[in-house]
């Protein structure tokens, strides 16, 4: 099942717009129906979701396409990618907020 988290956690100015965007790419990612919640707190691999390898791929191939940047292969790691908020995080760090490197 996953984890839903209160409305109020999602941040506010780039830190939303960056999860939001994550949410968008996971959703296209992993063709998840409208219906799926997807929150800050949804759990992405063993419980939750339940991500595997080839899925993680996607994402992060997903990802680096819509945020102009490169992961490296330690960053793809359980403790980033534990949660949707873990991976925005991830993703404001590679790119400064959360904008793309080329723009």
């Amino acid at each position: 099942m996953v984890r839903e988290a209160d409305a109020g956690s999602a941040g506010q100015g780039e830190g939303a717009a960056t999860l939001d965007a994550v949410i968008r790419v996971l959703r296209a990612s992993q063709r998840l129906p409208e219906a799926e919640r997807v929150s800050p707190e949804t759990v992405l691999l063993e419980r939750g979701l339940a991500l595997d390898s080839v899925s993680v791929l996607q994402f992060v191939l997903a990802l680096e396409e819509e945020f102009g940047c490169a992961l490296d292969p330690d960053e793809i790691s359980p403790r980033n990618f534990e949660t949707v908020a873990a991976v925005a995080a991830l993703i404001r760090a590679r790119t400064s907020g959360g904008r793309r490197s080329d723009a």
